[in-house]
């Protein structure tokens, strides 16, 4: 990837720092063959497998059922009829706390961005209302100072009223930062909703893609957010 001529760094949140939170994926599965077994680390790659199954879908309503087939289906649970409805139950319902475990290694890894760097930070994310609190229980980031890592704003697309892929959600974020879309990267994990919304708002899209499973383009790809510091201006 070549480097960035951008002034701020905009991430998303679901699939960039956080991701399914296994403990509980295990208890709403629980006794299903195998799931006990699965490990923490399994389940985290899981989610990645499952976001490109999501994104290969052109049918909407099928989208998270795809991205489950495929999530158990790579940490080898047989998915049936009652997993999956099981499964999308845990999904589909609100403020269940699903999205809340930490990507350690990105969550560091924005740390060391901030501290070498010369760029400013946001976060715009697809979520249910709560995404500034999850942010800001697990220590990654904040607006003003605390501890995690300080960034400008944070857009949460329920209490906005519009969700990636809609380039309209892009906006809430530039109008605080007062940036033109050009001078700024966007980094998330679907190549639907991060990649595609992104490009259509004018922001320099980058695709978090550690397993190598997303389509092949001419966007910008890393497999960890860690990769991102080589190619930014530095302090």
């Amino acid at each position: 990837m070549s480097r960035l001529d951008v002034d701020a760094v905009i991430f998303d949140v679901g699939g960039v720092f956080v991701v399914p939170d296994p403990t509980i994926v295990r208890r709403q599965l629980a006794g299903i063959p195998g799931i006990d077994a699965v490990t923490d680390d399994l389940f985290v790659a899981a989610h990645y497998h499952g976001i490109a199954a999501y994104d290969r879908s052109e049918d909407p309503p099928e989208r998270w059922p795809a991205y489950l087939t495929s999530y158990l289906g790579s940490v080898g649970v047989a998915v049936d009829d009652e997993v999956l409805g099981r499964g999308l139950e845990l999904w589909r319902t609100p403020s269940t706390g699903l999205w809340t475990h930490a990507v350690a290694h990105h969550v560091e890894a924005l740390r060391h961005i901030d501290a070498g760097a010369d760029v400013r930070l946001g976060i715009i994310s697809n979520s249910d209302g709560t995404i500034e609190q999850v942010l800001a229980d697990r220590a990654i980031a904040q607006v003003g100072p605390g501890p995690g890592v300080e960034v400008e704003v944070i857009v949460d697309s329920f209490l906005v009223g519009v969700a990636k892929p809609d380039p309209a959600i892009f906006p809430f974020a530039l109008d605080v930062m007062d940036l033109p879309a050009e001078r700024c990267a966007y980094v998330g994990d679907s190549f639907r909703n991060d990649v595609g919304g992104a490009t259509a708002a004018g922001l320099t899209p980058i695709h978090v893609d550690p397993l190598g499973l997303g389509p092949v383009g001419d966007h910008r790809r890393i497999d960890q957010v860690g990769d991102l510091l080589d190619h930014l201006p530095r302090r």
